[in-house]
């Protein structure tokens, strides 16, 4: 297995969505008139994360109990 093969595990897997989720709510908002490339980042990245949160909200709500 090569380093990418093996880092992407470790991101798909429970601790680094732990990690990643966790690095992602601590990012600081950007200022008015900031960075627009820090924008996009903080947005996109948000995002990814909204998207994650509500499939795995999905998720738990399809199985049964």
């Amino acid at each position: 297995m090569d380093f990418s093969t093996l880092a992407l595990n470790w991101v798909i897997g429970g601790a680094g969505a732990l990690i990643l989720s966790a690095a992602i709510r601590a990012l600081p908002e950007p200022m008015p008139m900031g960075s627009r490339l820090y924008l996009f980042c903080y947005r996109f990245a948000n995002n990814i994360l909204a998207n994650f949160d509500l499939a795995d909200k999905a998720k738990q709500l399809q199985q049964p109990k």
